[in-house]
């Protein structure tokens, strides 16, 4: 899906002054921003944080994402997908082909009844068999993940993503710079069997409410939902996004302590876990070029932000709107 969208065309519409587009930039009062200047030994570095895929008309960052390829030296984004070789969701397996265990799969985990319903719910939802079949037959987790690939290939709009907008312009060939990754696939391959793992061995789910667990995915998946996430991202407010996020685990929901328990999970492992692996790696990029770009997922930004600091280094939030 990635490549396929990095064929989306890009306009080049910069002039000669394009550079000066990231030097003019206001620090922002708050500490709350996409976008963080990284100073240290009087070398500039910047992080970004990206959304993976959103209305291509939403889109209002270009110029700042132009003027960040041509200032830096190298891009580094987070996972090198060119490694990833075959089908990333084999049936039958979790995303990049982990193995699952039988009764960790979706038509294990609920009566006949409840897995009856959650056919129909998928299929209310305009989702074909196939995707259907994989959903069932895969753990909670990896169902969750493509389903929300399904939501926002679904939201009715041409579709990019700062990030492949930022690999996009690096096709360019007036702009190409060096490209590094901050994570091998079999690295996030083990965080995600991590994340799955901690997720059955804490789960209760004899008392999983089907109603209110399909309840949850609605919610999860709403046109609203990702069109607020889109909101904060043009609002430049990555704190909200990722305020919005926690909040999915509603205290009012009858599955609240497994909703939280998914929350804390992406939480502690896809993004805590995936900084601090991240951190030493960024820290070498840095010493070893002269001025890089940073460009993950918002909601790793803040967080990354912090741990950072702790390392010596000097972060601005930088004013994009």
């Amino acid at each position: 899906m990635k490549k396929l969208l990095l064929l989306l065309h890009v306009t080049l519409f910069f002039t000669c002054t394009e550079k000066n587009i990231i030097q003019e930039l206001n620090s922002k009062y708050e500490r709350n921003s996409l976008l963080w200047k990284i100073e240290k030994n009087n070398e500039t570095s910047y992080l970004f944080g990206t959304t993976h895929i959103m209305c291509k008309e939403e889109m209002q960052y270009k110029e700042i994402l132009y003027g960040l390829v041509n200032e830096v030296d190298v891009i580094v984004t987070e996972i090198n997908d060119k490694e990833i070789d075959g089908d990333p969701m084999p049936f039958g397996k979790g995303m990049f082909g982990i193995e699952i265990p039988e009764n960790y799969k979706q038509k294990n985990l609920f009566s006949k009844k409840g897995i009856d319903m959650l056919k129909t719910y998928y299929k209310d939802r305009d989702i074909n068999d196939y995707f259907i079949d994989l959903m069932i037959n895969t753990d909670i987790i990896s169902a969750s993940l493509i389903e929300a690939m399904i939501s926002m290939m679904n939201m009715g709009c041409d579709l990019t993503g700062s990030e492949l907008y930022i690999e996009s312009i690096n096709n360019i060939k007036e702009y190409e710079k060096e490209e590094l990754f901050l994570e091998s696939d079999l690295e996030v391959k083990d965080i995600l069997e991590k994340l799955i793992d901690f997720t059955y061995q804490n789960a209760d789910f004899s008392d999983l409410n089907i109603e209110a667990y399909i309840s949850y995915n609605i919610k999860m998946n709403s046109d609203e939902e990702l069109l607020n996430g889109m909101k904060n991202y043009n609002n430049n407010d990555p704190l909200t996004e990722y305020e919005n996020f926690l909040s999915l685990a509603d205290p009012l929901d009858p599955n609240y302590n497994f909703s939280k328990l998914l929350v804390d999970g992406v939480v502690e492992f896809l993004l805590k876990e995936r900084n601090i692996m991240w951190i030493p790696r960024m820290i070498k990029i840095m010493e070893d070029e002269n001025s890089a770009l940073f460009a993950v997922g918002a909601l790793h930004v803040l967080d990354l932000v912090i741990r950072l600091e702790k390392e010596g280094y000097k972060l601005t939030p930088l004013e994009i709107l």
